[in-house]
């Protein structure tokens, strides 16, 4: 079996089970640059020691990528591809955990005094839009690519719902926004409004498209 087959064959079951399977899939791609697309039985423990290891220190990548691979391979053992994985038995000892930090109200008040404070044009955001993206993350705790996907449409001002389309194995979920950030986030029906009549009346189904 070649390995890039193996790697195709594999993204494709994993995201027929309904997983996302997007940085695995952009791992598992860049294992098969690194070790050469061939035969997967010719692939050695060294080509993959040095797939995992990289150029630098050892950090929570060599992890990501090892267990990627574990499970690339343990799939394609049960299929009878390779006879055994040629990953190393041991791993390394893990960096330090990451310790999260909880901004404090005054934490997140210096921030968005910081944002008011630039002027328009010195960023390539508003500074008003870069103000609601720290107040929306802040109070509802969504992943930062979430927020960025979000269109106008996607906020109902009515109920106080956020839709979050189509994330972690491709499902929705509903995020409840309270009374003071739904005043500061952008009503999709005042937003198309006000967007038409800054441009005469024209682009009317470009305020859907527009981020939250």
């Amino acid at each position: 079996m070649i390995l890039s087959e193996a790697v195709e064959a594999y993204i494709l079951h994993k995201r027929s089970l309904g997983m996302g399977f997007r940085g695995e899939a952009v791992r598992l791609r860049a294992f098969v640059r690194a070790v050469g697309d061939r035969d997967m039985r010719r692939v050695g423990p060294a080509p993959v020691r040095r797939f995992l290891e990289g150029a630098g220190p050892i950090t929570s990548f060599w992890f990501a990528k090892y267990y990627t691979l574990n499970a690339f391979y343990r799939y394609t053992v049960a299929r009878g591809y390779v006879s055994r994985s040629p990953l190393p038995i041991s791993t390394p000892q893990k960096p330090q955990t990451f310790q999260p930090y909880i901004y404090s109200n005054h934490d997140m008040q210096r921030l968005i005094d910081a944002a008011d404070s630039r002027h328009r044009y010195v960023w390539l955001l508003e500074p008003h839009t870069v103000r609601t993206l720290l107040l929306l993350l802040y109070g509802t705790g969504l992943r930062i690519s979430e927020a960025l996907h979000l269109n106008l449409a996607d906020f109902d001002s009515a109920a106080g719902v956020l839709t979050i389309r189509r994330t972690k194995f491709y499902k929705s979920r509903f995020v409840p926004v309270g009374p003071d950030l739904g005043r500061v986030l952008p009503d999709s029906g005042g937003e198309r409004q006000r967007i038409q009549a800054a441009h005469g009346g024209g682009h009317r189904g470009h305020a859907a498209a527009e981020p939250v």
